[in-house]
This record gives C-alpha cells, sequence and structure tokens, in this order.
C-alpha cells in the first residue's frame, strides 16, 4: 500500500494543477491516471481562454470563468517561470463573425448583456475586421471583438503542470485504472490494477469519465460526453492573431504555421471515430471564414470528450457521503480556463477547509437525482 497526504484521480490540466498547487502547500501527492498525464480532454482542446464568449449571460459560470481568466496572466507567468517551458499564453482578444440577419440580431442581444453587465465588446465593421485579420473573408457583414479574451498552448500547458508538480516531489502512477474506492472519516482508501493507495484526501478529475468513477462511492456525478472532433492544417506561417469563432466552428493559429479547426458538438457516448461527414463540415466551415485556407495541408484529425453536466456548470466539491473526497469535473469546454481557479478552489478545500465560492458548483446540488 502506497500513502501520501492526497491522491489525485485523473492527470489531465485539472488533475495536475490541483497537484501542483497541494505540493506547493507541503503536502505529499499522487496522480493515478489510467493511460498518460493530458491523453484525454486536454490533448485534443484548443486552448481558446474565452469567458465571455462561453457565457450566454451573467450568472454563475460568467462569474467563475471571469475569476479564472483573470487568474491567467500571473499563473502563466508563473508556470512558465518554474518549468521554463513556453504555455503560449496570448492576450490579443478573440473574434466571433457575423455573415446574416440571424448573426446580427444574436450580436445585439449579446451586446445589451455584456454592456449592461460593463465587460469588454465592440461592434466591428467588415472594415474594422479585416484591418484586425487580413486573411479572413469579405463576405462577412462584421464581427464582434472581445479585447480581452486569449488563448494558451494546451499541451505544452499540460507538459509545463507535470514538470512543476514532479519537481515538487508529485508521483504519476500511469497506466493505473481505478478499480474501488472506499471512504471515511479517517481518510480514503483507492484500489487500482497496480496497488492501493491510502490518503488523507482524494479528488477525482476524471473529466467525462468522472460518471463511472461517483458510482463506486454510492454518489451520481452526472457527467456525460460530449465528442468534439478537431483538424490541423498545416501553413508556411501563422495567419491570425486571435481566435476566430463563427457560432458553433472555429480557427485558431497556432506558432509555426499549424491552424486548428473545430467546433462540432455530438452527444454520441464514448464513440472516438472521427468521421467524414464531421471532417467535411469542418472543413466546410473554415474555408467559409477563410478561404485561402484552401491551400493548407491537412496533416491532422483527432476527437476528445468534453465533460458535460445537465446544468451546464462544472462541479467542485466535497461528495456529501464521503467528505474526505472532492470532485473537480464537468468543466465541458472550459477545462483548460477554468484550470487556476479550480486549482486555488480545491486547494482552499483541501488545506482550509475554505468552501467559499464553491455552493453553486458542490456536489450536493445532485444529490436528489
Amino acid at each position: 500500500m502506497k500513502t501520501s497526504d492526497a491522491v489525485i484521480v485523473g492527470g489531465g490540466v485539472i488533475g495536475c494543477s490541483i497537484a501542483w498547487r497541494l505540493a506547493q502547500a507541503g503536502l505529499s501527492v499522487k496522480v493515478i491516471e489510467r493511460n498518460v498525464p493530458g491523453s484525454g480532454a486536454t490533448s485534443a482542446a484548443g486552448g481558446m481562454l474565452l469567458p465571455q464568449e462561453e457565457s450566454d449571460g451573467p450568472g454563475d459560470l460568467l462569474n467563475l470563468l471571469l475569476k479564472s481568466h483573470s487568474l491567467y496572466p500571473a499563473f502563466s507567468e508563473e508556470l512558465q517561470s518554474e518549468s521554463g517551458i513556453d504555455i503560449e499564453f496570448k492576450s490579443k482578444g478573440s473574434l466571433k463573425l457575423l455573415f446574416d440577419e440571424e448573426d446580427e440580431g444574436l450580436a445585439i442581444e449579446c451586446v445589451d448583456w455584456h454592456r449592461r453587465e460593463d465587460l469588454a465588446i465592440e461592434r466591428l465593421s467588415t472594415g474594422g475586421v479585416l484591418d484586425l485579420e487580413p486573411n479572413l473573408t469579405p463576405e462577412l457583414i462584421g464581427a464582434l471583438y472581445y479585447p480581452t479574451e486569449a488563448q494558451v498552448g494546451n499541451r505544452r500547458l499540460l507538459t509545463a503542470l507535470v514538470t512543476v508538480a514532479r519537481t515538487l516531489g508529485v508521483e504519476f502512477q500511469n497506466g493505473e485504472e481505478m478499480l474501488g474506492i472506499r471512504a471515511n472519516e479517517q481518510g480514503v482508501e483507492i484500489e487500482t490494477n497496480g496497488d492501493t493507495y491510502a490518503s488523507q484526501n482524494a479528488v477525482l478529475c476524471g473529466g467525462a469519465w468522472s460518471k463511472e468513477i461517483g458510482e463506486r462511492l454510492g454518489f451520481a456525478l452526472p457527467v456525460f460526453p460530449y465528442k468534439g472532433q478537431m483538424i490541423q492544417l498545416q501553413i508556411p506561417a501563422p495567419m491570425f492573431e486571435r481566435p476566430i469563432l463563427h457560432r458553433g466552428p472555429y480557427i485558431i493559429s497556432k506558432p509555426v504555421g499549424r491552424v486548428l479547426c473545430g467546433g462540432t458538438m455530438e452527444k454520441v457516448g464514448f464513440d472516438t471515430r472521427v468521421t467524414g461527414e464531421a471532417i467535411h463540415s469542418i472543413l466546410e466551415n473554415a474555408l467559409r471564414i477563410a478561404p485561402c485556407l484552401g491551400d493548407a495541408e491537412l496533416v491532422d484529425t483527432w476527437s476528445g470528450f468534453r465533460p458535460a453536466t445537465p446544468d451546464g456548470l462544472p462541479i467542485i466539491g466535497r461528495i456529501p457521503n464521503a467528505p474526505n473526497v472532492i470532485a473537480a469535473t464537468g468543466h465541458f469546454r472550459n477545462g483548460i480556463l477554468l484550470t487556476p481557479v479550480t486549482a486555488d478552489l480545491v486547494t482552499a478545500l483541501v488545506t482550509r477547509c475554505e468552501e467559499a465560492g464553491l455552493a453553486p458548483f458542490a456536489p450536493g446540488r445532485f444529490a436528489d437525482g
């Protein structure tokens, strides 16, 4: 049996950031990952940090997204300084393109609530959009510009988190799948296919697979997968300065000429296939947004699973029937964005029993089914 102060189940950016912060607080930490760190939603993501575009209006989700976004500059600087890895954090805003009257109507509503909440947003003309991003199609009628939004290299972020966590003594148990969990007031025991782990606290960061983990505790964690498919194009040099979106579809330009395109939302369970229909749709939308991508080389395709919840809010907090077990899951499309704030909230809960700000996201909201 292996012992530690805390065991993290799941090695994505959420789990690795929590492990790092707990180790900084002086705890001994082990991370159990059934594959390798970042092999799930973390590696499949695009790295967009869009708190305003990801919100339909004011509320608990927007507040949490904005809080985490505000933490990113210092979080990025600290992580890069400690790891020596550039995580490609770039804050140059984002664009949501407008093509027709329906887009225009949605834009008017969006601008209205943003201004009521005193959030930065601008309505740009076609010329204003092309001044910012000259490689976009001139067929658009304008765009909404969110000047404070940002992006990050999600895979480099994961590598940096693993690096700093290991530097502080965090042990990664890769290739081990959780088979059982027992919890009482004295602590938690987790059985895997490789060993048994005893700790004072356990943090469940299983992403889209969290439901089955909750079932082992006899508690409902109603997290389900939303599949997203993506493609990577290769061009000679970066083409866009900021994320470009139109409703679901998006384009993100990365260093060394990488362009990521995605946007599918498929409630199909854990179907990992990359399908011709989805790739056709992604390419069609990308070429509508930027026809110049027609000459780009298609170099990669993949799919991933976003961990969704019935009410659209993440699950962060103690599990009622197992108070030494904390859930940190259900971040849907915002796992990369919510990494800093989730790590801080869970660390405060473990080290100081501090629950401020957690009420809207507590697992107990699902206790009645």
